[in-house]
């Protein structure tokens, strides 16, 4: 696999400071060591944006590239460079993306992106074969099927998406609609899921507080009552995103 790596274009402290990264050939063994090297070398930051443009290639290999993804912090999108905007020597440049493919082993390397878009590409999946050997016996195959159960738990996908890797021959490739792949949690469109939580809150004893990640920042929405009143206190957060600690919070009360 080929990866081109461009930085953002200025000024960062505006436009922000995520790379652009485009992903394209055959996942090989070798791949991830690169891909860490790349992000290494050039320092770029979390949330910045891999697009894939693959057919797929090693199954294990696109499991640990998709999980050094993840653990940097990064976005995915199917998709592959696109024409050139120029925008003069003090911003920079940007290669425009358009619709690229992400079929086999690419499919699981995609789900290591924190948000995850297919930008009007194609998903495709099928059954994992091995190329030293014409079938696999029963426990390879056990091993295998667990290795790739246990990578979409961590990816925080849909174990379904397993089923239909199955459905479909080694040499056919089952195409996933938009609607499916979001039922599936393949894609979530720039945000997580609402997690709720019952937590303690001192003397004032119990709030309900809904929490979920966006690709603009941190929202949170907390509901509460005031001690020795019977009032109830709703607090929304927004926390964004860009300047780590630094960021400024946006909060709103509001009394019932």
């Amino acid at each position: 696999m080929q990866f081109e790596a461009y930085p953002p274009i200025r000024p960062t402290e505006i436009l922000g400071n995520a790379w652009w990264i485009y992903a394209s050939g055959d996942i090989e063994q070798e791949t991830p060591l690169s891909f860490e090297k790349l992000v290494s070398e050039n320092r770029i930051p979390g949330h910045s944006i891999v697009f894939f443009d693959s057919l797929g290639g090693n199954l294990y290999a696109g499991m640990d590239l998709g999980r050094m993804i993840r653990r940097q912090r990064l976005i995915t999108y199917i998709g592959s460079k696109g024409e050139i905007q120029e925008f003069g020597p003090d911003i920079g440049r940007l290669h425009l993306s358009k619709p690229g493919h992400c079929m086999s082993a690419c499919s699981l390397a995609f789900l290591g992106g924190i948000f995850r878009y297919r930008n009007g590409g194609v998903y495709g999946v099928h059954r994992f074969y091995s190329t030293a050997e014409p079938h696999l016996d029963s426990d390879q195959a056990q091993i295998i099927s667990g290795a790739i159960l246990q990578y979409l738990r961590e990816m925080g996908v849909e174990p379904e998406l397993f089923n239909e890797m199955t459905e479909a021959g080694r040499s056919d490739v089952k195409i996933l609609t938009e609607d499916r792949l979001l039922a599936l949690k393949v894609i979530n469109n720039g945000h997580s899921d609402t997690q709720w939580t019952l937590e303690a809150a001192g003397s004032h004893g119990l709030y309900l507080k809904g929490y979920r990640d966006t690709i603009w920042g941190e929202q949170k929405l907390m509901f509460l009552t005031t001690s020795g009143e019977s009032k109830l206190v709703a607090i929304a957060m927004f926390h964004p995103q860009g300047n780590g600690n630094s960021s400024p919070r946006v909060e709103q009360r509001f009394h019932r």
